[in-house]
């Protein structure tokens, strides 16, 4: 599919190639690229012109040095800036993360089912103080063996809700406890002055 240049076109139309006159109709289209009659590819340095070389008898090898030796062109590229890339298994000084705790796992689970648990029904308040104690007894293994054990944050975690839910089960065990000593010392208090 070739195209007269136009007089529209802002570049022109096609330059003319080789033995072409500019005002001739271009013989060459966009679908296919022309066969490039340089061997040494299209990103070399292009051959001089035949009147400034003159005839040469020696070949392409003294046209082209490159043909010789490409690395004379191409320079080797440094080594990564990142390090050594290791084939297989981590690098050194890596290790993998110890195992959470079974313990730091059961204090927040306690811990959350006591404080949330409580505030719906009030039973589950009873859970908090084990939450305690479990989130206490998993920071000292966990703290004594950092490599072996991990879930600091999930016995950490376990053990303040434990205490939040202790100290709210001791409040509310010591309001029920001063309502029942209320009553006890003036139970007309508690009575109603209505009549049925």
């Amino acid at each position: 599919m070739t195209q007269p240049p136009s007089s529209d076109d802002p570049f022109g139309g096609l330059p003319p190639r080789e033995g072409e006159e500019p005002g001739d109709e271009p013989t060459r289209s966009f679908d296919a690229p022309a066969a490039d009659p340089d061997p040494s590819g299209p990103f070399d340095e292009p051959a001089p012109s035949p009147q400034a070389q003159g005839p040469s008898t020696q070949g392409p090898s003294a046209q082209y040095p490159s043909a010789q030796d490409p690395s004379a062109q191409y320079p080797q590229q440094p080594a990564p800036a990142y390090g050594p890339v290791y084939a297989y298994g981590p690098p050194p000084g890596w290790r993998p993360q110890p195992a959470t705790h079974p313990a730091a796992t059961t204090a927040l689970v306690l811990g959350l089912v006591g404080l949330v648990g409580g505030m719906a029904c009030l039973l589950p308040f009873f859970l908090a103080p084990f939450a305690w104690i479990k989130g206490s007894s998993a920071l000292k293994a966990i703290d004594a063996e950092p490599e072996r054990h991990g879930g600091r944050t999930e016995a950490l975690t376990g053990k303040i809700l434990g205490i939040i839910g202790t100290v709210l089960l001791v409040l509310g065990v010591l309001a029920v406890a001063a309502l029942i000593v209320l009553a006890i010392v003036s139970p007309e208090s508690f009575e109603s002055d209505t009549d049925y």
